[in-house]
């Protein structure tokens, strides 16, 4: 009992560690999400001030056991921060399997047919940010597939049976043009809004996919910009991987502790605080 409730107080700390970190990756996240290159760097730079801060509390567990495995007092248990690894990130580990459980049942809108006024299926395009060089405004297009969650129809000009839909993306409502670049409007058979990315329809398995998503995406943020720019559109099984650096830094950081070793052995080491 004596030692659980001890591997208890260590799981927390490391929890309270990684809730910290998600609030700055949070803070990041809003801060460079605009920017793909420098969103991923400081995604990369809070996963390794995560994880090295989870080894260095662990290598001080370590090393606070060592006098008693030294004196033959207890035994080296090299598990012990895997464990402590484990128990401080079962939340993360849940949330990954009903994510990656649940994303197998969700049901993804159906494609969009867009016709033209002949009846002939027609290319649909989105144009992308300004950029203004010299009092010139330049605009770049791109083709998109449209998705709804009933599929059938869009028409391009008014039609009978037919009602007027937006087009959505991530950035909010956004103008559809044609594939000579003319801004058309869209009317679909459903009269649901249409979007350029195809999203899962609301039913028993996404309601318990999005609770544990929305809790993933929050607690291990520092990890978003590594998703957005390596797994977007393919990340329900993301977060099985992302609880694996946190645990094999606490197994290692403990274990390094314990046996009096370190990894950056030519830097001073850090001074402890006095108990009193």
């Amino acid at each position: 009992m004596k030692t659980m409730k001890k591997y208890t107080y260590d799981m927390f700390k490391l929890m309270i560690d990684q809730i910290g970190i998600a609030m700055l990756g949070l803070v990041m996240t809003i801060a460079t999400h605009t920017n793909d290159k420098l969103y991923l760097m400081t995604s990369v730079l809070c996963v390794a001030f995560y994880v090295y801060l989870l080894y260095a509390m662990m290598y001080d567990t370590g090393k606070k056991d060592k006098p008693a495995i030294d004196g033959g007092r207890a035994k080296l248990n090299p598990l012990k921060g895997l464990w402590i690894g484990l128990g401080a990130n079962a939340i993360n580990i849940i949330c990954g399997v009903m994510i990656a459980v649940f994303s197998a049942y969700t049901v993804l809108q159906s494609p969009v047919v867009v016709l033209d006024q002949n009846g002939n299926e027609a290319k649909v395009f989105i144009r992308n940010e300004v950029t203004e060089t010299m009092d010139v405004q330049d605009y770049t297009y791109t083709q998109v597939e449209l998705f709804s969650n009933s599929g059938g129809e869009a028409v391009i000009g008014e039609k009978e049976g037919y009602r007027s839909s937006e087009v959505v993306a991530d950035s909010g409502t956004v103008e559809v043009y044609d594939e000579d670049n003319n801004e058309i409007e869209l009317y679909s058979d459903s009269g649901m809004r249409l979007s350029t990315k195809q999203k899962g329809i609301e039913n028993w398995a996404s309601n318990l996919y999005g609770i544990p998503y929305i809790a993933a995406t929050f607690l291990q943020s520092m990890f978003e910009g590594i998703r957005y720019n390596f797994f977007e559109g393919n990340d329900n099984y993301f977060y099985l991987l992302t609880p694996v650096l946190p645990i094999l830094f606490s197994a290692l950081g403990y274990y390094m502790g314990a046996k009096g070793k370190r990894i950056l052995f030519f830097l001073p080491e850090r001074k402890q605080k006095p108990k009193y």
